[in-house]
């Protein structure tokens, strides 16, 4: 698969973004894309994990109540990459503040890992959730 139409520059900043952290996956970064809708937004940050060697974990934040928006991440973590994503297993996840715990402590420790929230914004309501996230990043 080749890089989205006009967008070889934008996936080259991702990768660089994601290669400066280096072995050190304490490092951790932060990096947003916006845009309009229908951007490509979601298509570039699917390739960067397509081309990155990392453990890679999608959640795409749905236009649910938070406890169906959280089940839903539960279950894009328990279909990820990450080698400790059975800490979601047999375990009920009830808010964003639970769920973020728990994926810190299924990232890896020993390697950079990517994680990629597509509707991010939507996250931003629930106070909860934009409290969790600071100490992942």
């Amino acid at each position: 698969m080749s890089a989205p139409i006009g967008r070889s520059t934008d996936l080259g900043r991702l990768r660089h973004a994601f290669e400066a952290i280096g072995t050190d996956p304490l490092a951790g970064g932060l990096v947003t894309i916006t845009g309009p809708p229908a951007a490509g937004k979601t298509r570039l940050a699917d390739e960067l994990a397509r081309r990155v060697d990392a453990p890679t974990v999608t959640l795409t934040i749905p236009h649910l109540p938070a406890s169906a928006a959280v089940r839903h991440a539960v279950g894009a973590t328990l279909a990820s990459t990450l080698p400790d994503r059975g800490v979601f297993a047999d375990v009920l996840v009830e808010s964003w503040s639970e769920y973020f715990r728990l994926l810190a402590r299924a990232l890896p420790r020993d390697r950079s890992s990517l994680v990629i929230v597509d509707r991010a914004a939507l996250l931003a309501t629930e106070t909860d959730a934009a409290a969790e996230l600071g100490p992942l990043w």
